[in-house]
This record gives C-alpha cells, sequence and structure tokens, in this order.
C-alpha cells in the first residue's frame, strides 16, 4: 500500500513560497532542507551587503551542488571499495576449499 503523499509550502529567503508534494516519511528532510537553505541566505546576506538576493542564491545554489557532486563522488568511490572488497572476500572464501 502506498502511503499517502503530503503537501509543504516551502518558505526560502527571497524568493515566492512554493508547495513541494513528498512522502510524510520525508517531511523533516524537507524543512530541514528549508532550515539550511534560509540559513544560508541569511549568514551569506548580512556577511556581502553589495550583493543582491538574486547574487546570494545563486552561490547558495552553486555551494549546494558542490557539495552533491562532491557526496556524489564519496558514493563513487564507497562503492568501488565495496565492490573491490566484495570481490577480495570471494576470492579468499572460494580460495579455501577444503
Amino acid at each position: 500500500m502506498q502511503s499517502d503523499k503530503v503537501k509543504i509550502t516551502v518558505q526560502l529567503e527571497g524568493i515566492r513560497d512554493f508547495l513541494v508534494e513528498i512522502d510524510p516519511s520525508r517531511k523533516r528532510e524537507v524543512l530541514k532542507a528549508q532550515e539550511t537553505v534560509n540559513s544560508m541566505v541569511k549568514s551569506w546576506s548580512a556577511a556581502n551587503s553589495s550583493w543582491t538576493p538574486l547574487e546570494v542564491m545563486g552561490r547558495v545554489a552553486f555551494r549546494l551542488a558542490q557539495v552533491y557532486e562532491q557526496l556524489n563522488k564519496v558514493d563513487e568511490n564507497l562503492r568501488s571499495l565495496l565492490e573491490s572488497s566484495q570481490q577480495e572476500l570471494d576470492k579468499i572464501i572460494l580460495g579455501m576449499k577444503p
């Protein structure tokens, strides 16, 4: 049975609110993401008063994209390590025939 989706209004600094439809189990994740973006926008705006709201949001988006790519690389490296470890374990186990 598929769980019902819930609608959440996302409120980000400097842009119009928008609705997202998510699985209820992801509500905390979405609210934390909203909090993270708003915190970054507020602190970067305060530290760089010459930046326009669009520049701030663009820089926040770019930084979050960098983090996303870094995490993808970590994931790729971990998957590769797990795969090579599995192959090594298979060789050890299969090589230990009685």
